[in-house]
């Protein structure tokens, strides 16, 4: 059955359709990294938020870069993601961080050339994580990129996300199955430790976390399969308690993507009718769906701010939404270089500026920076 009421969900049982690493649903088409500045209710099938007219794009980068997505951004405006760059042999991906002062950064390999390294986060002291090949990576404006090590018995692990506090959470993978991955915490002091699990969950990755030490993922409830990925949106408290998000009983998988320092999280479930939507847990485990955009048949969130709003993708479109306004389109009508624009965003700031990626085919562009109004 739909989901009709607002009623808080108090069943727990499964779960969404995630990616082990940062979703990418371009099959390499040619990317342009993005930036989006912006000066639930029930389930519903109706789709919300006609696009923007006043939206605007700044584009990042140079005309070396060939594809690329932003995964981040801080208070301060800067940006981490990775790119490809032109050319023959330079199809490995690269981490990269973006200032308006010091402008597209790359941040090394490890040594690890022959590697893709991708950063998959920030935060506001400008610290970055991701991964080089199998190595989970450190990267500051002060110290150069270093590998934060693995526990033993592990061949392979990615960091997904870092705190203000310095925390990264991610993930170690301890065999070549399926089901062999484990969700960790990393902090100087501590170094890399794993992540309590709920009972009967395994596969499991950490995928943001806020100032709080609040940090949601996902899990598989065994037994595991690449075919059936009965996957549920966890939540690990500060004090290591983890536990399942609530969901309605139709809900067939759920992921859980972002979280804000108020503890509300955003993410996407499916349901058993097959249809995917965005959605925002609050603080106390309510359920809310965001809706879609016009002309489309699925949403996905993938970041929360601390102003409340959610960015994501709505059927390869980015949107941003409000509580105030709904989901918005992010399509930049006002950049000639992008006529047809598609696209997702990944992150967002308190005051509204998102990042992402858009696309074209056939053509190469550079990353770029939106705007549109609150």
């Amino acid at each position: 059955m739909p989901l009709n009421s607002c009623n808080e969900c108090t069943i727990t049982e499964v779960m969404c359709h995630r990616n082990s690493e940062v979703q990418v649903r371009f099959c390499r088409l040619t990317v342009t990294l993005a930036i989006f500045s912006t000066l639930v209710a029930c389930r519903s099938s109706e789709p919300s938020g006609p696009p923007d007219s006043s939206t605007t794009a700044r584009l990042l980068g140079d005309s070396t870069v060939a594809f690329g997505i932003a995964v981040g951004v801080n208070e301060s405006g800067n940006v981490a993601g990775y790119f490809t760059k032109k050319g023959s042999g330079a199809s490995r991906e690269r981490a990269f961080f973006w200032s308006s002062s010091g402008g597209f950064r790359d941040l090394g390999t490890l040594g690890l050339t022959s590697e893709n390294v991708r950063a998959t986060g920030l935060n506001d002291s400008n610290e970055v994580v991701g991964y080089a090949g199998t190595r989970a990576f450190l990267w500051s404006s002060s110290q150069a990129m270093r590998d934060i090590g693995l526990p033993a018995g592990a061949i392979s692990g990615g960091a997904t996300a870092i705190s203000n506090s310095g925390r990264v959470v991610g993930f170690w993978r301890a065999t070549t199955l399926f089901s062999g991955r484990r969700a960790f915490a990393w902090s100087d002091i501590k170094g890399m430790q794993p992540l309590s699990v709920p009972a009967g969950f395994q596969d499991v990755v950490a995928y943001a976390i806020n100032s709080r030490g609040q940090t949601v993922g996902d899990g598989c409830v065994s037994p595991c399969s690449v075919l059936t990925l009965p996957t549920r949106a966890l939540i690990w408290e500060a004090d290591g308690s983890s536990r399942a998000l609530p969901t309605p009983p139709d809900v067939q998988f759920s992921t859980a993507k972002g979280i804000d320092d108020r503890g509300r999280v955003v993410g996407t479930v499916r349901f058993a009718d097959g249809s995917t939507r965005a959605v925002l847990w609050s603080e106390s485990g309510t359920l809310r769906e965001l809706g879609m955009l016009a002309g489309t048949g699925a949403s996905q969130a993938y970041a929360i701010g601390a102003g409340g709003h959610v960015v994501g993708e709505s059927g390869l479109r980015p949107f941003i939404w409000t509580d105030a306004t709904g989901m918005r389109d992010l399509d930049p009508p006002s950049v000639a270089v992008l006529p047809r624009v598609i696209g997702m965003a990944y992150g967002i700031t308190r005051f509204g500026m998102a990042v992402g990626a858009l696309a074209r085919t056939p053509d190469s562009h550079l990353p770029a920076v939106f705007a549109s109004p609150r």
